[in-house]
């Protein structure tokens, strides 16, 4: 496409107009610092946003947080979340865009005790869970799996979790894992990505404010994307004690035994030998978990694949 400048020299075509200063970007997080947002973390932490001319601001959230409505009131410039969610509320009218994944695939799991009898999703019918209500995977499990269940608002941590024998709790294999490492060794993790309802965790924002920014937005992936391949390959300790700042709960422990799962496991940067890769959106398995979610009617108006989700602000990272 062809841009005619009106009204410079030649000079001042060739030289972009420097900005006054960093740009502010506010991030809005789906959850309190932890592993899983680390990459964030890290690139705050090592300077990757500054160096991109960006001043970056993550805002932890809380268990009634609704990330996706503060990025469509224009409260936040960026929010992260399930891939599957953003599509639920884009075909209620917000209007979302995803622009890249932070996680590949999310390991959201449904957390038992070791002699608890559910083993399987289709084993919930008639339990109560501890999750925070309006995710679309409830409703894909329940129509999938033809099972009713329970909910009660999860609380902080897994205290509820630990207060009886029959609680099951969603959270994360990743790094709820490494609170069975000690005398609680007695939990289970079913990973809903090993039950075929496997979503992208994605970093989205408003589809208005990424036609109006896309150097922003490019410069905030980039940035974000080296965060997360220097976590996964170098020192992690910019973003551990960043983290430990924030949230004074997380153990040295806890965060290296989470980093260790997210690297081994294809959370972050996926199965290369599938094509997957850090920050990819693939749009055939997005289609397909369009297609499903319509099917089962958690998603009830049809929402345009190309609208809610694009690649072309996303650049390849490699370590």
């Amino acid at each position: 496409m062809a841009v005619t400048l009106a009204g410079c020299s030649r000079e001042q075509a060739r030289t972009p107009p420097q900005p006054a200063g960093p740009v502010k970007v506010t991030v809005q997080l789906d959850d309190v610092p932890r592993a899983e947002l680390a990459g964030f973390y890290q690139a705050l932490a090592k300077g990757y946003y500054q160096r991109a001319g960006l001043d970056v601001e993550l805002r932890a959230t809380g268990p009634e947080t609704d990330v996706a409505a503060l990025v469509a009131n224009g409260e936040a410039d960026f929010g992260v979340g399930r891939s599957d969610d953003i599509m639920v509320r884009a075909s209620m009218g917000l209007p979302l865009q995803m622009v890249a994944a932070s996680r590949q695939h999310d390991p959201l799991s449904l957390l038992v005790h070791a002699k608890n009898p559910v083993r399987k999703l289709s084993d919930l019918k008639s339990h109560t869970v501890l999750a925070k209500a309006g995710q679309a995977w409830i409703g894909w499990v329940q129509k999938r799996q033809r099972v009713t269940f329970e909910l009660k608002p999860p609380g902080a941590g897994l205290a509820a979790f630990w207060a009886g024998t029959d609680a099951i709790q969603a959270g994360y294999v990743t790094s709820d894992g490494a609170k069975s490492q000690g005398p609680r060794a007695e939990l289970r993790a079913i990973a809903l990505s090993d039950e075929s309802y496997d979503a992208y965790h994605a970093i989205f924002c408003r589809g208005d404010f990424a036609l109006r920014n896309p150097p922003v937005v490019k410069a905030f992936l980039q940035a974000t994307l080296l965060g997360w391949s220097d976590f996964l390959e170098n020192d992690p300790m910019p973003a551990f004690e960043l983290m430990q700042k924030r949230n004074p709960a997380l153990t040295l422990a806890e965060l290296d035994y989470a980093r260790g799962e997210l690297i081994i496991g294809p959370w972050i940067r996926g199965d290369a030998a599938k094509g997957e890769y850090l920050g990819d959106l693939s749009r055939e398995r997005l289609g397909m978990e369009l297609d499903v979610l319509l099917e089962l009617g958690v998603i009830t108006d049809p929402i345009s694949l190309n609208a809610v989700a694009t690649r072309d602000y996303l650049t390849r990272v490699t370590p």
